[in-house]
């Protein structure tokens, strides 16, 4: 039963060691969990308005008007006919000044010179502008999340080198105590060490504040659960890719040349002359045979059916200036698209730079780590031995305590970086 308990409390141990998030993992929850993710739904919404508005540019269009007018002159027969008229029996009334039509009229687009089109395409465009203009936005976080992630990361390390050095120090306390009752070592030796250790449990104090205000950040951004005393697994070191930059800002300037074109189709086809059919009726007075209608006052039916060109040659008047416009914009776009370019390979190279320096620290790190452990352990020897030298000691103490904390900022700075390198060159999600 006891085996079973310790194999069940080992299991549950690992399944907890493995629950803590990645670096990966930290990274795709942030592009998750940031607010602005719901840009992307709104951006497609406004699409999908603009292409229902778009699509229904060709159902017919009626309108309904009414009208009553009262005039002050009509229409009205040659004198000699109307004189005519009335000799042979036939009063002719005139038009009246009054006149009224309720009116109906349905006009369908046959050819709009290619807006449509053009309108579509370019609110394509602009979506798909808006949606890697966020993409560029949310990409930025996982450099806060590496910032974070890492310095976690290096507060760990520093909290177990730390706990190394309270271990020591409190062993030669016991040590240092024992001379003293002994009488081969002063008080003064005693509290020197004490003093340490005292010194290197108040860092552990900041150390675990510090690490409490970092977890509290990385939940806050990226909306997982990651504990103050939780042990976040180390990413592997990574080589990044070598070869041409994948970044959303390339992918950016692309939507927004295309958005140019889409602008420049938009201008061509507002050049062009627009094909439509049109019907008419109307119900009033007087209607379309007008000589019967001066006759007798009646209210008629009337109706037309026809086909119109329109042609619209105002936008000629700015066109120039307009073309200028895409012209300068794409110009600007290639500029913008050159100087990213031109400041991500100082960045990479930089980095790269920086990541072989580190590589080259390394096995000097674990050198000088093993150097300074074998010095602090010769000088407890004397320690054990009777010979006191406090100060001595505590040098050789300390001196192990830096190395070890340099060589602990050097691997996780060499991870940062390389993973910096990552997202300096494509996208690491």
């Amino acid at each position: 039963m006891r085996k079973r308990l310790i194999l069940l409390l080992a299991g549950l141990a690992a399944l907890t060691a493995t629950a803590q998030p990645t670096l990966d993992d930290c990274r795709r929850a942030a592009r998750e969990h940031y607010p602005l993710v719901r840009r992307y739904e709104l951006i497609e919404a406004s699409q999908d308005f603009t292409l229902e508005r778009l699509s229904r540019a060709f159902l017919p269009q009626v309108s309904l008007s009414l009208q009553g007018t009262l005039q002050s002159g009509v229409p009205e027969l040659p004198g000699h006919l109307k004189s005519l008229l009335e000799s042979q029996g036939q009063a002719v009334e005139g038009l009246h000044h009054g006149q009224y039509r309720a009116q109906l009229d349905v006009t369908q687009t046959v050819w709009d010179g290619g807006r449509n089109r053009a309108q579509r395409r370019e609110a394509a465009a602009e979506t798909d502008v808006g949606r890697r203009q966020t993409d560029v936005e949310i990409y930025r976080l996982y450099a806060r999340v590496d910032e974070l992630f890492f310095g976690l990361l290096l507060i760990e390390r520093q909290t177990a080198i730390n706990r190394l050095l309270t271990d020591l120090l409190a062993s030669n306390r016991r040590q240092m105590e024992a001379h003293r009752r002994h009488g081969t070592a002063t008080q003064a030796d005693v509290d020197a060490v004490e003093a340490e250790w005292v010194a290197a449990r108040q860092q552990a104090v900041e150390l675990r504040v510090a690490k409490e205000r970092y977890a509290a950040m990385l939940s806050l951004l990226t909306g997982l659960d990651v504990p103050a005393d939780s042990t976040l697994p180390c990413p592997p070191a990574i080589r990044p890719a070598t070869h041409a930059v994948r970044r959303p800002e390339l992918t950016l300037f692309d939507a927004r040349s295309l958005l140019a074109d889409a602008r420049k189709h938009s201008l061509d086809a507002a050049l062009r002359p627009r094909v439509d059919a049109f019907a008419q009726g109307y119900y009033g007075y007087p209607g379309m045979n007008m000589f019967d209608d001066m006759m007798r006052y009646r209210l008629s039916l009337n109706g037309l059916v026809g086909i119109r060109m329109s042609w619209n040659i105002g936008a000629l008047y700015t066109r120039r200036a307009d073309l200028a416009a895409l012209d300068n914009e794409r110009e600007q776009i290639r500029t913008e698209r050159e100087t990213f370019l031109f400041n991500n390979r100082q960045d990479v190279m930089r980095l790269r730079k920086e990541a072989e320096r580190l590589e080259k620290l390394r096995p000097g790190d674990a050198e000088l780590v093993r150097l300074r452990a074998s010095i602090r352990q010769a000088a407890e020897a004397k320690l054990r031995g009777g010979v006191i030298d406090a100060d001595a000691l505590l040098g050789k103490i300390t001196d192990e305590h830096r190395a070890r904390v340099e060589a602990s900022v050097h691997d996780i700075e060499l991870l940062k970086t390389l993973y910096a390198l990552q997202i300096l060159t494509q996208s690491p999600i």
